[in-house]
């Protein structure tokens, strides 16, 4: 996450204003799949569960917050 966030410094420098709202949705897009996951993850499903759901419920996190920003 962190040189993702250098390399989007460096285009910001040299790109200006234009790429604001990609940085800020891109920014929504790494901590709403983050939150979505984590909280299935450790709150939702049981320990028993087999590993094809954590990658069903990734892929709908990623969907979620793709959708969100």
């Amino acid at each position: 996450m962190g040189a993702v966030m250098i390399v989007a410094g460096l285009l910001m420098v040299f790109m200006g204003a234009k790429l604001v709202l990609a940085i800020f949705g891109a920014g929504v897009f790494f901590c709403l799949a983050f939150f979505l996951f984590s909280t299935f993850y450790n709150v939702i499903l049981p320990t028993s569960t087999p590993v094809w759901a954590y990658a069903i419920v990734g892929i709908i996190s990623v969907v979620a917050a793709a959708y969100a920003s």
